[in-house]
């Protein structure tokens, strides 16, 4: 594993709503843009219900990755390479002459109270 790339946001500063009670606000655009992001051996996607963890721009990259980790809901939408991850369960990404790599999937709760469940399906 060389490039890894988690919860892609690659879009321009904005305001946006991000659901009922919430709004996104961002102040600059990303430290790489889309086209510069090198080639990815692996890409963990959190979640892709809403656009701060998978935005318009980023959804081009899951299919350049060889290997693309997220959530089983998450597969149906990324196709591809996908895998998902059950909650609590673990993969473990492995390349030749590099470190062994665990990812554990847990279920992720929101800080917001308005919220009041789990951040992904």
């Amino acid at each position: 594993m060389r490039t890894r790339l988690t919860d892609s946001s690659t879009n321009a500063p904005k305001k946006r709503r991000v659901g009922p009670h919430a709004r996104d606000t961002r102040a600059s655009g990303p430290a790489v843009s889309a086209a510069d992001v090198p080639p990815l051996d692996a890409f963990l996607l959190s979640h892709d219900h809403h656009g701060d963890d998978l935005d318009t721009v980023g959804r081009a990259l899951p299919p350049t990755a060889d290997i693309v980790l997220t959530t089983p809901a998450g597969i149906r939408k990324l196709g591809g390479s996908a895998r998902g991850l059950a909650p609590e369960s673990t993969t473990q990404l492995s390349a030749p002459g590099r470190p062994t790599i665990d990812v554990t999937a847990i279920p992720a709760a929101t800080a917001r109270p308005c919220a009041g469940r789990s951040s992904g399906p």
